[in-house]
């Protein structure tokens, strides 16, 4: 595994790439918080989000090897939603991914127009992605992470309400009970596998342990089932 100062050097050049190649790119998801507000662990996968897909990025094939590309099935909550995956290697020979996804939730959130052509989305915005990825993905201890920094630092329960004014409009719910089945899947994943757990992040560069992430979903449970 490449060190994470290569790893993000080797992302900013291409998000330099990206700026030019897709002016309406909206940095968001995963990525977008880790990069833009946490720093709490490496994210290997550029998420950006477009009005629509485009098939060819001959700006990247210009100065990337293309090493891979696949659609991978991203949401079936609140809509069905699949992400175009590139798998890419630079000339310094440095793998990296490109995770392209249609942005349904277009306009609903703020966002800030960067230096390098691309827009990042507010957090309001980020982190409805990240808690619809980690509903729709209980197994991945990365997106519980991920929804558990939002939640210490940006209060999860106050941004609820608007997460529920969100699916609405896309005439879709989710309720409490709901929420606790997924809290309750990701807990049990790592009561069952706590090695697996600690080494996942471990290499992400996480610097929590497996059992205060399971002490919080522990508490998430107990708040969201009362």
């Amino acid at each position: 595994m490449i060190i994470s100062e290569q790893l993000i050097d080797a992302q900013d050049k291409l998000l330099l790439t990206l700026g030019k190649a897709l002016p309406d790119g909206l940095i968001s998801g995963s990525f977008g918080l880790v990069r833009a507000y946490t720093q709490h662990r490496t994210e290997e996968c550029i998420d950006i989000y477009l009005p629509q897909i485009k098939e060819d990025l001959p700006e990247i094939k210009g100065e990337y090897t293309i090493l891979e590309e696949k659609t991978e099935k991203r949401w079936s909550f609140p809509v069905e939603l699949e992400t175009k995956v590139i798998f890419l290697k630079d000339k310094s020979n440095i793998n990296l991914r490109l995770c392209l996804t249609k942005d349904v939730f277009g306009g609903r959130f703020d966002f800030t127009r960067l230096e390098i052509g691309l827009k990042l989305e507010d957090l309001e915005g980020i982190y409805h992605r990240v808690l619809t990825d980690y509903i729709n993905n209980p197994d991945n201890l990365l997106l519980a992470l991920d929804t558990a920094y939002i939640d210490n630092e940006y209060h999860l329960v106050d941004f609820f309400s608007v997460f529920q004014e969100t699916l609405n409009e896309l005439g879709r719910k989710i309720t409490e009970e709901e929420l606790v089945k997924t809290f309750s899947r990701t807990l049990e994943s790592i009561k069952n596998n706590p090695f697996q757990a600690k080494r996942v992040l471990t290499e992400k560069g996480v610097n929590i342990s497996e059992s205060v992430l399971r002490r919080w979903l522990e508490a998430k449970i107990q708040e969201f089932s009362e």
